[in-house]
């Protein structure tokens, strides 16, 4: 009997959620869960995004769940969406026994990025410092920060 370990790392979006799936601890695929709908309501795109993690979740039946925490917004709906869809993949994980991880975006580049490196302050030189970082580790071309 074949015993494997699936990872599923979640970068959280109600548009565009990016997705990496591990096996064993080596990426064995990346994509992202796009908002279809321009038009739907921000409470019907927010179910759309939940019914699209669920798919994901039950398709892969992952043994641990990473997330990265939202961050602060300016827009009081959209953090209270973020929010309650880390809540739906913590659900997810609680009712079926998986393992769930949250980091907040500044822990995860300081265990991604090299020992003496300087992180960039600005966010659009975070993305872009994500994305370089991306193709240096995984020799890939993520299309998007949200691969990234």
């Amino acid at each position: 009997m074949e015993n494997n370990c699936v990872l599923i790392g979640l970068d959280t979006s109600i548009s565009s959620t990016g997705v990496s799936i591990y096996l064993n601890g080596e990426l064995a695929s990346y994509f992202s869960l796009n908002q279809t709908n321009k038009k739907l309501t921000s409470d019907e795109k927010f179910n759309e995004m939940s019914n699209l993690i669920f798919d994901v979740l039950c398709s892969y039946r992952p043994d641990i769940v990473v997330c990265e925490l939202t961050s602060m917004t300016r827009n009081a709906v959209t953090q209270r969406n973020l929010t309650l869809l880390l809540g739906v993949v913590k659900g997810w994980c609680i009712f079926n026994d998986v393992s769930c991880h949250f980091f907040r975006a500044s822990e995860w580049r300081s265990l991604v990025k090299d020992k003496d490196e300087k992180l960039p302050r600005k966010r659009v030189e975070l993305k872009e410092w994500s994305k370089n970082k991306t193709r240096l580790l995984f020799n890939i071309e993520p299309e998007n920060d949200d691969i990234s």
